[in-house]
């Protein structure tokens, strides 16, 4: 890749970030006006109360291993035949 090529899309993430800083300085999410522990009105509310977290159930786990087989061997499928044109 020529160093014009690279640059681009280099230098546009950079710009990116620098655009998303500024949005985050400008609403005062962090800087000399952030207020530590978030906004003071929201603090006041409490929030839902949720009960203890952990690891999903096995059957979840099963799905999720399923899933990310069912997509592997339907690639494999589908690629096992795909040949380049021109050879």
């Amino acid at each position: 890749m020529s160093p014009l090529f690279a640059c681009f899309p280099v230098c546009l993430t950079f710009i990116a970030i620098g655009i998303l800083a500024l949005l985050v300085f400008a609403t005062g999410m962090v800087g000399p006006g952030a207020v530590a522990g978030g906004n003071e009105t929201e603090a006041a509310a409490p929030g839902p109360v949720y009960g203890a977290t952990g690891p999903p159930a096995w059957w979840v786990v099963l799905l999720i291993f399923l899933a990310v087989l069912l997509a592997f061997l339907s690639l494999d499928w589908i690629g096992a035949d795909w040949q380049p044109r021109g050879r």
